[in-house]
């Protein structure tokens, strides 16, 4: 082989040398980048996403939760067996909520109970559904319960309301109404509609 050949064959394998190994490298950087998608795409981070979007951020067991009025007393206190709490919506979802609701200058109380309840923690609203119990102590003493299968509290407003029938009983009698909306701190009830009414007499 001529000796004027053997420059051009260096620089030709050199060439190829150097394209291969650029081809690798290209190789090896696009790999690293899709790796780099595939866990961005495979690892989510925010809670919602990691849990689907109808499954609740945690489980409470026993929970209590309390809301204060201006004064600093006292408003409201819930508990329940279990809930799921679902953080972006501010919302817990109990089973078999209880609780009290004082009546701001009386302090007197207003116990409630229900199979199930849906708390919005900002709007401090309590939504009640199924065997749904609300007695409450009157000053003198004596109590009234009502019972309903459906109850909206709204501790802000401080009023109760429900579109459900409803049965209210007390010592005086029964009575039986579609509807009701009463003010908490008023101790007002007002039936809406098909009010009946069964009392006792002496």
């Amino acid at each position: 082989m001529k000796r004027e050949y053997l420059p051009a064959i260096y620089n030709w394998l050199r060439d190829r040398s150097l394209l291969h190994w650029g081809a690798l490298g290209l190789m090896a950087v696009v790999a690293a980048l899709l790796l780099f998608r595939s866990d961005q795409t495979v690892s989510p981070t925010d809670a919602e996403a990691l849990r689907g979007p109808d499954e609740p951020d945690g489980f409470i067991i026993n929970g209590v939760y309390r809301s204060f009025d201006d004064s600093g007393y006292l408003s409201t206190q819930l508990q329940s067996q279990r809930a799921e709490q679902f953080d972006n919506e501010r919302l817990v979802v109990m089973q078999s909520p209880s609780g009290v609701i004082f009546e701001r200058e009386s302090r007197l109380p207003w116990n409630i109970q229900a199979r199930e309840g849906r708390y919005s923690m900002d709007e401090e609203i309590l939504e009640l559904n199924n065997d749904v119990i609300v007695e409450r102590l009157r000053s003198e003493g004596q109590r009234s319960t009502l019972e309903t299968s459906h109850l909206i509290l709204d501790n802000q407003e401080r009023i109760v309301h429900t579109e459900a029938p409803v049965t209210l009983r007390d010592e005086l009698g029964t009575t039986d109404a579609v509807g009701m909306r009463g003010w908490l701190d008023d101790r007002v009830l007002e039936f809406k509609q098909n009010v009946r009414g069964e009392f006792h007499t002496q």
